[in-house]
């Protein structure tokens, strides 16, 4: 995000810069080992077959989240996850700061985000389990860069065979 001028270069937290959301290419980001690394740790991994008392599956499409400050329009509502997760309803998320979160920066209450107003990007992960033994969609096989790849796919496919390009904006 400093190659990118969304934090202040050199800093020890990610001070935000003013950059808009659209500025933030985050491609880069869902490429990085760090992240992937973090949630496969054994004290991770040990921590959540507890929660199960069964092996599990780590969904494979880790969500990255950036929260800017005062950005109430891309702030996340109240929701459930099971709405987009079907297939079981025996998966937990864990949210997963990668800084430190005090009150202003606004975190995480279940399940909606709170405000950021302070002067920093809030940083975090999901991170999805659920049981081995339960069913799964082939999109929590998936990395969000294969997914964003298939959807891209997807995309040309379609508009080749005469799709409107109007289908692909999101409402």
């Amino acid at each position: 995000m400093q190659k990118q001028g969304i934090v202040k270069s050199g800093a020890s937290e990610p001070i935000w810069t003013g950059a808009g959301l659209d500025q933030i290419d985050d491609d880069g980001l869902y490429v990085l080992d760090s992240y992937d690394a973090l949630i496969n740790l054994e004290t991770t991994r040990h921590f959540v077959k507890r929660i199960f008392t069964e092996p599990v599956f780590m969904y494979r499409n880790t969500d990255i989240r950036f929260a800017l400050p005062k950005d109430a329009k891309h702030l996340t509502p109240p929701h459930q996850d099971h709405f987009f997760i079907r297939q079981t309803d025996r998966f937990r998320t864990a949210w997963i700061p990668l800084m430190n979160i005090q009150k202003e920066v606004g975190g995480l209450m279940i399940h909606r985000a709170l405000p950021n107003t302070s002067d920093r990007i809030r940083l975090s992960l999901d991170a999805r389990y659920q049981p081995l033994s339960e069913p799964r969609s082939w999109q929590a096989e998936k990395t969000i860069a294969e997914l964003r790849q298939y959807r891209r796919r997807v995309r040309e496919i379609s508009l080749a065979e005469d799709a409107s390009e109007d289908q692909f904006k999101l409402s």
